[in-house]
């Protein structure tokens, strides 16, 4: 009985071997069909010794192994923002330069290979864009389409910044600026940033006003939000002086006459006021046209009697 090196198993598609027409024992003949791995499966080979060989017909079993088409896409990619989601693959070279890959052994359709669908998630923060692509194989007479999907994920993980605004000193009498009501605004004096751009709708802020003695302190904090809900904020301090300062010194000399006819008239005004020797001041500034004579009283005593006038004047923040 003639006996041969088992062949085997071999793969669907793969170029087969020759059979040997000649045994391990020196017999020849001839065998009932060359190997054919268009089927998978087990396929029995018929070998027949020649006519002038002393040698009984013997069989081989050989097994083709059906071939695996498969896609693999490329490694999954992660994003921050919507802005650096890659584009789709356009075709397969792109595929396959970004780590993608088809095995298989059949052969393979370039022209084919295209974005079947692409699926977002419903859910952010994160969020993911899985795209389905696929191609077709043929086998033979057989073609199948085979596909992958190819996982893309959007999560911000970068808070916003924001550069807040210097302490403000305000001197007596200045305006403090407005609250900044609005991110636009905020924008256009200060900065506020996020990779992935913020949520004008997430801006608040708040004024805290905290009186003193001398000076008034205003807290302003602002706060915002990007998207996945990553927030910055910063605080601003005003600090306002409301002491003025104010003073008033009436004529250092005192006026002595003899008689009630001698008793000068009160100051008609500022100016004669300071001509006299009389002085007011504020840092605010003095409203010059407020001052006046408020009250003139006697100290209804004879030989001497004191008169005594009290004049008032306003600053240009309204103290007196």
């Amino acid at each position: 009985l003639p006996t041969f090196t088992q062949i085997g198993p071999l793969d669907q598609f793969s170029t087969p071997p020759t059979l040997p027409t000649t045994s391990n024992e020196g017999i020849t003949g001839t065998w009932s069909s060359p190997i054919n791995t268009d089927l998978d499966g087990t396929f029995t080979y018929t070998f027949t010794p020649n006519p002038w060989e002393c040698a009984s017909i013997t069989t081989m079993d050989i097994v083709i192994i059906p071939a695996v088409n498969e896609i693999i896409c490329p490694p999954d990619t992660l994003v921050e923002c919507f802005s650096d989601v890659p584009p789709a693959f356009a075709n397969i070279y792109q595929f396959i330069q970004a780590g993608g890959t088809i095995t298989g052994g059949c052969i393979i359709d370039s022209a084919s290979f295209a974005l079947a669908g692409a699926n977002l998630s419903a859910s952010t923060c994160p969020q993911t864009l899985i795209r389905t692509y696929s191609v077709e194989v043929t086998c033979g007479t057989n073609t199948e389409t085979i596909s992958c999907d190819h996982t893309i994920t959007i999560h911000d993980k970068t808070p916003p910044q924001m550069v807040c605004p210097d302490t403000l000193y305000v001197a007596v009498g200045n305006p403090v600026p407005s609250v900044i009501s609005t991110l636009a605004a905020y924008q256009l004096l200060y900065s506020a940033t996020d990779n992935c751009g913020l949520v004008a709708s997430t801006w608040t802020f708040s004024n805290i006003v905290k009186p003193g003695a001398t000076t008034d302190t205003i807290v302003r904090n602002y706060s915002v939000a990007d998207s996945c809900g990553l927030t910055v904020s910063c605080e601003h301090i005003i600090i306002v002086n409301t002491d003025a300062q104010m003073a008033m010194y009436c004529p250092s000399d005192t006026v002595r006459v003899e008689c009630w006819s001698d008793v000068p008239p009160s100051f008609a005004d500022y100016n004669a006021y300071q001509s006299a020797g009389g002085s007011a001041s504020s840092l605010c500034g003095i409203n010059t046209g407020s001052f006046r004579l408020i009250s003139q009283s006697s100290n209804a005593a004879k030989c001497p009697e004191y008169l005594t006038r009290l004049y008032e004047i306003t600053d240009n923040c309204g103290n007196k």
